[in-house]
């Protein structure tokens, strides 16, 4: 247990470096497809189902997270990058909701909301809206806010792991 926090404490720590490294669209893919790790969804443990990232709308994280998956397995699975229109759902575990798109927060909450759905946002300051987690950037940095309301909305539940590194954790 100890050794997987410390792991996560490292993935997470590199992926929150400043932006040198790579751009903020690419660290902000790495964390989504970390969040598969910590995040407990409903179906999980289905050896033969597909793990599926939507993005909501046109974001630069949608080309990040496609050159992440064509790298990057999660326990041996791919990951299928997917793009999703304002109120249309698609199956995905994670749901993705560029700053752009915030004013759909709230009805795309609905549409995903007890299906086992991981909703992350970037740059919300309204978490109490929808998002399950909310990327924010601060000192040149990507941290995170969890909701643990809304992940139990959509049907996740957050492993206390991920909520020990989150800036804040609201109940």
């Amino acid at each position: 247990m100890r050794r997987m926090a410390i792991i996560l404490l490292l993935i997470i720590g590199c992926a929150s470096r400043a932006y040198p490294e790579g751009s903020e669209s690419e660290i902000k893919a790495v964390f989504l497809f970390n969040f598969f790790r910590y995040v407990d969804f409903p179906h999980s443990g289905r050896s033969n189902r597909q793990l599926r990232i939507a993005v909501l709308g046109r974001s630069e994280i949608f080309d990040a997270l496609i050159e992440v998956s064509e790298k990057k397995k999660i326990e041996g699975q791919a990951v299928v990058v997917v793009p999703v229109s304002e109120n249309e759902s698609v199956p995905c575990d994670i749901l993705f909701i560029p700053e752009t798109e915030l004013k759909n927060l709230e009805s795309t909450a609905k549409l995903y909301r007890g299906k086992g759905v991981l909703i992350v946002t970037e740059n919300c300051h309204h978490t109490e809206r929808g998002a399950a987690i909310n990327l924010i950037t601060v000192d040149n940095k990507i941290r995170f806010q969890i909701n643990q309301t809304s992940a139990k909305n959509g049907g996740v539940r957050i492993s206390s792991q991920l909520s020990s590194l989150a800036m804040i954790v609201y109940p």
